[in-house]
């Protein structure tokens, strides 16, 4: 949840800046908080799902990353149009902090007991082998989908407003969203 945390807040102080050094420097926390969330969060899977139900769970949070690899290239086009430049990056951000509250909020660091224990936590056996039902496989798996929707989010979200709003000419758009691209490394 912190690299959640970490990447809303950069993506509100990416949407709020002017200057495109800062934009490359908050695009660069945002990788690093989007780089902070997948690899944990895979192991946080791990540990709450039982064995027989990893590899669905793995999926689902694989998926995660895919469809909020893809969902910004939808949704920020359609919040721009009424609500102009900012508010895209703003509404991931706040969205982004809800979810790391509701992360915080509902879920531990208790490791699913191993097989054969006598003495499972209370209330996962139920959400383990329903996945729909598990709030650390659902939590987990918004997390790294709203990292993603920063990432990507932003990538739509920069050239109409290196075109429009900066009047800058499409080559020196494309060298600025491709310095964008490379300032996040970690992702």
């Amino acid at each position: 949840a912190s690299g959640l945390i970490l990447a809303s807040i950069a993506g509100f102080f990416f949407a709020n800046t002017t200057l495109y050094p800062l934009m490359l420097v908050s695009r660069l926390i945002i990788g690093w908080g989007a780089a902070s969330i997948y690899a944990p969060g895979m192991k946080f899977v791990l540990d709450w799902l039982p064995a027989k139900r990893a590899t669905t769970g793995l999926a689902w949070y694989n998926m995660a990353l895919a469809v909020g690899s893809a969902v910004p290239m939808l949704l920020t086009p359609i919040l721009i149009i009424p609500y102009g430049w900012v508010w895209p990056v703003r509404f991931y951000a706040l969205f982004g902090i809800v979810v790391a509250v509701l992360f915080w909020m509902f879920t531990s660091e208790r490791k699913q007991p191993k097989s054969g224990s006598a003495t499972p936590i209370p209330g996962t056996a139920q959400a383990g082998e329903n996945l729909f039902r598990n709030p650390v496989l659902i939590l987990t798996c918004l997390a790294l989908f709203l990292a993603f929707i920063h990432l990507y989010g932003i990538y739509t979200w920069v050239p109409p407003y290196l075109g429009e709003v900066l009047r800058l000419s499409p080559a020196e758009i494309g060298i600025g969203t491709l310095a964008l691209t490379f300032s996040a490394v970690p992702a």
